[in-house]
């Protein structure tokens, strides 16, 4: 492999990594570098989607709730067990919704997820009505049925 900062033949490219030092690495053909758009689009949408469905989750937590609260521990019954992607994209899972003026942090608690090891974890509250509430589930829930229907394809 090439390191230099000599020029690139056709079928190479250059990625930086960590460090700042470029990486090169050989693409064989144009349609072997589509195909790796391709899987990284794929990447994207199932990241989106998993982001997706986990705001449902937590919405209809929040939504559950009498007072309109709920931390992402309440987002799965079973405690004990490790997210099944094993928490990536998390705290996107809030920060997202908080950012559109869905919710607001009230606060921390320590969580109760074995895997979190108590750890704090983020309270918040919904500051729309229940009606948008009930409006924006069935959007993402349609999103998220679109994003599962286009990984089909």
């Amino acid at each position: 492999m090439n390191n230099s900062n000599s020029e690139l033949n056709d079928n190479q490219a250059r990625v930086g990594n960590r460090e700042g030092k470029s990486i090169c690495f050989a693409v064989s053909t144009s349609a072997e570098a589509e195909r790796c758009a391709i899987v990284g689009e794929m990447s994207h949408n199932e990241r989106l989607r998993r982001i997706l469905i986990g705001q449902l989750a937590f919405l209809r937590a929040i939504r559950a709730d009498r007072v309109r609260i709920a931390a992402t521990d309440d987002i799965c019954d079973e405690l004990s067990l490790h997210f099944s992607d094993w928490g990536m994209w998390r705290g996107e899972i809030p920060q997202g919704l908080a950012a559109e003026g869905v919710i607001k942090k009230l606060g921390w608690q320590v969580s109760s997820r074995v895997g979190r090891h108590l750890g704090p974890v983020a309270i918040w509250k919904a500051i729309v009505t229940d009606h948008e509430l009930d409006k924006l589930c069935e959007l993402i829930s349609t999103t998220i049925e679109n994003l599962s229907n286009s990984r089909k394809s």
